[in-house]
């Protein structure tokens, strides 16, 4: 396990700065982005109170930790 935290932790810092579409989950809290699969990977988390569940959102990738990113909202995406 220590040695795929490493591995994880690695790979996820390539996210840091870039932009993705968010699905958000939890409101105010966390999201997915395109390769998180739901009880399997990672979140992004999020601190935006404007936020709604169901709703997309462009997030940039502020950080990253063993297992999820941390993100900032720019906007949110209209169909």
């Amino acid at each position: 396990m220590e040695i795929q935290q490493e591995i994880s932790s690695e790979k996820l810092k390539n996210f840091i700065g870039k932009t993705f579409d968010l699905l958000v989950e939890y409101e105010g809290e966390e999201g997915r982005i395109w390769c998180d699969a739901p009880d399997v990977d990672g979140v992004v988390f999020i601190n935006d109170k404007n936020t709604r569940k169901g709703h997309m959102y462009k997030v940039k990738i502020i950080d990253s930790y063993e297992y999820d990113l941390e993100g900032e909202i720019l906007n949110e995406i209209h169909s």
